[in-house]
């Protein structure tokens, strides 16, 4: 959370003060509950817009908003089962974000590295996890193709 105030100057009264707040949803969350929810604190609420920039230049203006999803279908068990591994939450947001909470593509979320370092300026990955990811991403594919061919 962040807090700007302005004059900012003691012992002047702030005629503006700015609260950033990182609020991160659960399931079931919209963005208008969320905006409800920070408003009923007696203040105006709104979404920060940021400029998104990609390696090729390309940029956009973006809405802050990554809303909360869960996908617990067929084919996460699959993969669950297929690949050995247990099915857990993450505490920060990725592209499924847009995938599954916003556009309801069922979105299944694999990665090396460990959620205690995601998405932080230090944020770094064990050597050995990156050497076993191209092969795990392998298996994946190999179950998820079986799973769909399966339901045909």
């Amino acid at each position: 959370m962040a807090v700007r105030c302005s004059p900012g100057q003691v012992p002047v009264a702030p005629d503006l003060c700015e609260c950033l707040v990182d609020y991160r949803m659960v399931p079931g969350e919209t963005r208008s509950s969320v905006l409800s929810l920070l408003s009923s604190l007696g203040a105006e609420a709104s979404l920060v817009r940021r400029e998104i920039a990609c390696y090729t230049g390309y940029s956009e203006e973006a809405e802050a908003f990554f809303p909360a999803w869960v996908y617990r279908g067929e084919l996460a068990e699959a993969a669950r089962r297929g690949l050995g591994l247990e099915t857990c939450f993450w505490r920060f947001g990725t592209d499924g974000s847009y995938t599954a909470g916003e556009a309801g593509i069922p979105t299944l979320g694999l990665g090396p590295g460990s959620e205690r370092e995601a998405h932080k300026p230090d944020e770094k990955v064990p050597l050995d996890h990156l050497k076993r990811a191209p092969s795990l991403y392998a298996r994946l594919a190999r179950v998820l193709s079986r799973a769909v061919a399966e339901k045909r």
